[in-house]
C-alpha cells in the first residue's frame, strides 16, 4: 500500500491533487482529494490498485520512492470535518454520493489541489450526483470558499431505474452554513436536508442535468441554529439577527400565515404576534433585548415549527 498524501515521496509536477480509482465490485468511481473522498476513497492505495490522475502542464511527470509505502494497510480515517456528503441511492439500491467541502483558498471553479470530477459509472444501471462549477464543470468533491450569502449550486443528476430516488445528507456537523436545501425546480421545492432524514423524490430513468439545485445557507456570526420540523414537512422559513433587528425570510413563493413567540434565556415571553402573513420578510426590533432570544414560528397549517435561537 503506498500513500498519495506522502508528498515528501513522490514527485508530482503538473498532475492535479485527486484520484481516482473504479471499483469493479461497486461498479463506480471513488474520488479522493487532500482529505475528503466520495464512494469509499482513500489516500491509501493498495499493492497492484491500479488508478487515474489528470494533468494540467505540458511534459508533467509523476514519481514515486520506496518512501512512500504505508507501514501498515490502514483503514482511511478522513481529518477534514469542516465538509459533508449527499448521497443518491435508487430505487434499484445503487448509490453514488458527492462531497462539499469549506475552505478559505477554494474558488467557486475547480481548484486542482482541492476538487474532484465526477465520473460516470459504465454501468448505466448505476446513478450519478455531481455539482457543477462556474467554469460547468462535474464534480464528484467540490471545495467552496467561505461564503456570506445564500449560494445555488446546479446539481446534474442520473437515475438508471425509475421509482423513488433518496437524497440523504451525511456529516456537516462543522460545516459553515446555517441550512443545506436541496431545490427541485421542476416542483418549485425546497427540502431542509437533515441528517438521519431522506428526501425521497419519484424519477423516471434518465439524466436531470438542470433540475436539481444545492443551496447553501451562511452560518451568521452570532447564529446557533437548531431548527426542528413537526411531521414530514420542511420548514421554509429562515431568520437571523443584525444591529438589533431580527430578520424573517419566506424562502417559499406563497404566503405563509404564521404564529411568531420570542421568548428570553429564562423563558419569558417578550414578543408574540399570532396569526401574521409573512409573504417575504418580515422585520422585528429587538435593539432593548441584549440577551439569547429564542425564536419559534409555528406554521400550524403546515404542521411545522422553527426554532431558532439568537444572541442579541
Amino acid at each position: 500500500t503506498i500513500d498519495w498524501d506522502d508528498n515528501g515521496n513522490w514527485a508530482k509536477f503538473g498532475v492535479k491533487n485527486a484520484i481516482y480509482v473504479w471499483g469493479g465490485q461497486d461498479g463506480s468511481y471513488s474520488s479522493y482529494v487532500a482529505g475528503v473522498s466520495t464512494n469509499g476513497g482513500s489516500q491509501y492505495i493498495p499493492s497492484s490498485q491500479g488508478f487515474w490522475v489528470q494533468t494540467d502542464l505540458p511534459l508533467p511527470t509523476l514519481s514515486i520512492v520506496e518512501g512512500a509505502k504505508a507501514a501498515d494497510d490502514e483503514v482511511f480515517r478522513t481529518a477534514a470535518t469542516q465538509y459533508f456528503k449527499l448521497k443518491i441511492t435508487t430505487s434499484n439500491g445503487l448509490t453514488d454520493e458527492l462531497a462539499v467541502r469549506a475552505h478559505q483558498d477554494a474558488t467557486f471553479g475547480f481548484d486542482r489541489d482541492w476538487d474532484a470530477y465526477e465520473f460516470k459509472s459504465e454501468d448505466q444501471s448505476y446513478p450519478s450526483i455531481g455539482l457543477t462549477t462556474e467554469d460547468n464543470d462535474n464534480l464528484s468533491i467540490y471545495s467552496l470558499p467561505i461564503f456570506d450569502e445564500s449560494t445555488m449550486i446546479p446539481m446534474p443528476t442520473y437515475v438508471g431505474s425509475a421509482g423513488n430516488v433518496d437524497f440523504t445528507l451525511q456529516g456537516g456537523e462543522d460545516f459553515p452554513a446555517k441550512q443545506i436545501r436541496l431545490f427541485d425546480i421542476q416542483e418549485n421545492k425546497y427540502y431542509r436536508l437533515v441528517q438521519n432524514r431522506n428526501v425521497s423524490i419519484f424519477l423516471d430513468e434518465g439524466e436531470y442535468l438542470n433540475r436539481f439545485f444545492l443551496v447553501l445557507d451562511p452560518l451568521y456570526e452570532n447564529q446557533v441554529s437548531d431548527v426542528r420540523s413537526i411531521g414530514n414537512v420542511a420548514t421554509d422559513i429562515d431568520a437571523w439577527i443584525n444591529n438589533g433587528q431580527i430578520t424573517i425570510r419566506n424562502t417559499r413563493l406563497d404566503n405563509q400565515f404564521v404564529n411568531i413567540t420570542i421568548l428570553n434565556g429564562l423563558g419569558q415571553l417578550v414578543y408574540e404576534e399570532l396569526g401574521t402573513n409573512i409573504s417575504s420578510t418580515k422585520m422585528i426590533e429587538a435593539h432593548n433585548l441584549k440577551c439569547l432570544l429564542i425564536l419559534q414560528i409555528d406554521n400550524l397549517e403546515r404542521g411545522t415549527r422553527y426554532i431558532e435561537r439568537l444572541m442579541n
